[in-house]
């Protein structure tokens, strides 16, 4: 029996908030460059809005969109944490603290 195919593929939008703009596009260069588990079934978009990160991922079938989005999220993880640890300490400082607020 033939496999129906979806004209579009399954989609899946992380939105992740920064504390500014500056954090989300060294993370959107960061997540630009790095490959996806099977890059012939799952697509990665990678965009900056201000101070948020959008991810987009799409894949033809819920398998290789789950393997996709657990990737991906163990990725941002690391990747997080180790901005955390090497850019300086007022790239993680809320902008109200920095204020006096």
């Amino acid at each position: 029996m033939g496999r129906i195919r979806r004209a579009t593929p399954l989609q899946f939008i992380l939105l992740v908030p920064f504390r500014s703009s500056m954090q989300a596009e060294i993370a959107c260069h960061l997540l630009a460059f790095s490959a996806e588990p099977q890059p012939e079934a799952t697509q990665r978009e990678v965009r900056v809005s201000g101070s948020r990160l959008a991810i987009r991922l799409s894949a033809d079938n819920l398998d290789q969109l789950r393997l996709s989005i657990s990737s991906c999220v163990q990725e941002l993880s690391v990747l997080i944490e180790t901005m955390q640890h090497i850019l300086p300490p007022f790239f993680f400082v809320s902008p109200r603290t920095m204020n006096g607020g």
